[in-house]
């Protein structure tokens, strides 16, 4: 751990704490904001060339602190009880609008291994387990299967080792593993499944040559992703920009890079910056948003 992350820690404790005025926190606020944006200055954009050649994970240690060595009792406040984190199916159409978390969270687990073609018997690997969700529901339904679960964490290991244990489940072998460091012997596993961990990696074309290494002949790899999609601009959240563009282009805040994606806060804005209150609004490059449908406005 560096001296400034030894030093911040106490302080983002201080300024939790309620004990410390708002002008400090917003004094804190603005010069860490000047800090990030001097670092950003010095990263060079993301383009294909960079994305082929760069490493698979440009900054594992930083996105695992930030998202994931975070103890197991929060998200059990917060998700639903298989602890899945990420995304959830609620059925269209219908008629039953008391849907809970909970029956979303089966939905989308039962549509994941129906698409991945999930059976008894199969060696699976997957890929960026998150809590457990998947690995554990698979492993229940199919045990007769061999699931290794791979994540970057250690709590999340450990979450999964204890419910793993209490449902006396012994098909799950789980691995704390940065993926770019992650490596199997040939032809280990007939099905590999990543559920939201692509958008973290850079080089995919490096990943996915590994991927194929550890498959076995016949063996299919399933892939499900976020992405700034064509979407319908009702069912876009105001604001979200920064985080839905994230895993593509980081720099730009808009919701979807193309001309039909609407996206009120981006016009908004687009006029702050008009009027120079607002500065720096980055448009995505090409290679961001591919050559269909046009560049964004």
């Amino acid at each position: 751990m560096s001296i400034a992350a030894a030093l911040a820690r106490p302080a983002f404790a201080a300024a939790e704490s309620g004990l410390v005025s708002d002008s400090v926190l917003r004094a804190g606020i603005r010069s860490l904001l000047r800090g990030r944006l001097r670092a950003l200055a010095t990263v060079p954009p993301l383009d294909e060339t960079t994305l082929r050649t760069g490493p698979i994970a440009p900054a594992p240690r930083e996105a695992n602190e930030q998202h994931y060595e975070v103890p197991a009792a929060f998200f059990e406040l917060v998700l639903g009880p298989w602890l899945k984190y990420s995304g959830c199916l609620w059925p269209d159409g219908n008629g039953d609008r008391n849907i809970t978390l909970a029956d979303a969270e089966m939905a989308m687990l039962v549509l994941t291994c129906a698409r991945a073609d999930l059976a008894d018997g199969q060696d699976i690997l997957d890929l960026g387990c998150g809590w457990g969700a998947l690995t554990l529901f698979a492993a229940e339904r199919w045990p007769g299967s061999r699931i290794v679960a791979v994540s970057h964490s250690a709590s999340q290991r450990r979450h999964i080792e204890a419910r793993a244990r209490r449902r006396g489940l012994r098909n799950v072998h789980v691995i704390t593993q940065d993926v770019s460091r992650l490596d199997f012997e040939p032809e280990r596993f007939d099905r590999v499944v990543s559920v939201e961990m692509f958008e973290h990696m850079n080089n995919h074309e490096l990943l996915v040559k590994r991927i194929t290494k550890w498959m076995r002949p016949g063996g299919r790899l399933f892939v499900q992703g976020e992405r700034a999609g064509r979407g319908r601009a009702p069912d876009r959240l105001p604001g979200e920009g920064w985080h839905n563009n994230h895993h593509r282009y980081p720099s730009s805040e808009r919701q979807g890079f193309y001309w039909w994606e609407v996206d009120v806060t981006h016009y908004v804005l687009k006029g702050l910056e008009k009027v120079g209150l607002v500065r720096d609004l980055r448009v995505p490059p090409a290679t961001a948003y591919g050559k269909e449908g046009g560049a964004p406005s």
